[in-house]
């Protein structure tokens, strides 16, 4: 349980879920990083896709997941809620639990470097909007 948390039964409910089955899927490769950090822009487009070190294979809604709850720290719950709805199926909430839960303790692995990047955010507003989020995927 995160000691930070305002909402210990959020996350029960959080560690529940993740105690059953996984979903069913279909396997593909994945980035398993996949964040607006690892993106290469040219003239506004998405021009390629760096630090493949976490690849893996299983279900796309996994790097969905994780661009998912980057975006929530780093921009708010709506913002990873329209992102989220946007490109799967929101009703399969398992994997975003699971990349939401990824994150526990703590956040510093992420806050540090986008202060470091000059990103105005402090680990605490990082853990708020996490646990923000994850009550909008469970709820």
């Amino acid at each position: 349980m995160p000691e930070w948390t305002a909402d210990a039964a959020l996350w029960r409910q959080a560690f529940t879920m993740l105690d059953a089955e996984p979903p069913s899927y279909t396997g593909c490769f994945l980035h398993r990083d996949f964040h607006v950090s690892n993106l290469l822009w040219s003239g506004g487009e998405v021009a390629g896709v760096v630090d493949w070190v976490e690849t893996s294979w299983g279900p796309a809604a996994l790097d969905v997941a994780h661009v998912s709850t980057y975006l929530a720290m780093l921009r708010g719950p709506s913002v990873a809620h329209r992102f989220r709805t946007r490109h799967q199926n929101a009703s399969d909430s398992y994997w975003d639990v699971m990349d939401v839960v990824g994150y526990l303790p703590h956040s510093r692995k992420v806050t540090r470097p986008w202060r470091q990047l000059g990103v105005d955010i402090t680990d605490e507003v990082a853990m708020r909007r996490l646990e923000s989020y994850l009550a909008d995927v469970l709820g």
